[in-house]
């Protein structure tokens, strides 16, 4: 399934929201926008101005350089099919005094996450490196593993307002902030794991939060946790009593007892 390229409205609030704008001006007052080239004189000194041309909000720099260059990521989230799709991309700008502003569009990675919760990911290659930006734009949109930078990318970089998720996910996910993980990891967990849902409306925020950030301790030990509800058990730390419950099971112990589960 082929994917349309970034349209002209989300190409547009990229370059106004996601990049930087900058005004040049000169001791004698002269400024210049960065965006459209456009130059007007001022004896105004602030920090920030307007640009009588084009209408830009920009950052004044006090500075007689002629050319700068910048990048800056950003998310597109949307349907495509019966799949949730989360696409990233980079945009760079090349700015020179006089001249109106370059910009490029660069995709690098999707996420896919189907109706049942898989997650698969489409990406360039990365070098072996923590840096955000150490991307081989060379290399083809292959399937990659779910590289941290990925995930970082998806979670702290703007994302495009007009969103649009599964009608499957009864939660909002988009007004609580994808909990604080990445969206596509959220959304796959909501809809890999229905406890979730039923954590998040009858628990305490730190257990909701804890499960939600270890999915495999929240199959694993649901059964037993239960059980150990039910029966008023106060869980001081999560994470031990998951272990705990991990021990009973590789010590061949019922882990629905509340003799055992609840300690």
């Amino acid at each position: 399934m082929k994917l349309r390229p970034v349209t002209k409205s989300q190409a547009e609030w990229a370059i106004r929201e996601c990049s930087d704008h900058y005004a040049y001006r000169l001791k004698s007052g002269k400024n210049t926008c960065t965006d459209c080239g456009h130059t007007w004189n001022t004896d105004c000194k602030t920090d920030k101005c307007v640009c009588p041309h084009c209408g830009m909000k920009l950052d004044v720099k006090n500075t007689q350089e002629r050319k700068i260059s910048g990048k800056m990521c950003f998310n597109v989230l949307r349907m495509t099919g019966k799949y949730q799709t989360l696409r990233m991309f980079v945009i760079f700008a090349e700015m020179r005094k006089g001249k109106k502003a370059e910009y490029n569009i660069v995709e690098i990675c999707q996420y896919w996450v189907a109706p049942n919760g898989q997650c698969e990911v489409i990406g360039l290659r990365r070098s072996m490196s923590f840096y955000v930006d150490c991307f081989a734009f060379g290399s083809g949109m292959e399937i990659r593993s779910n590289d941290e930078v990925f995930s970082f990318i998806a979670r702290d970089f703007p994302m495009y307002p007009k969103v649009k998720i599964m009608s499957s996910l009864h939660i909002d996910v988009v007004g609580n902030k994808f909990f604080g993980i990445s969206p596509a990891k959220c959304i796959s967990r909501f809809l890999s794991l229905p406890q979730l849902e039923t954590l998040m409306k009858n628990d305490t925020k730190d257990v909701f939060n804890y499960f939600l950030n270890n999915p495999t301790n929240c199959r694993y030990c649901w059964a037993s946790y239960k059980v150990a509800k039910r029966h008023r058990y106060e869980f001081h730390d999560l994470g031990l009593w998951c272990d705990y419950i991990k021990m009973l099971k590789t010590c061949k112990k019922d882990v629905h007892n509340p003799h055992f589960i609840c300690p």
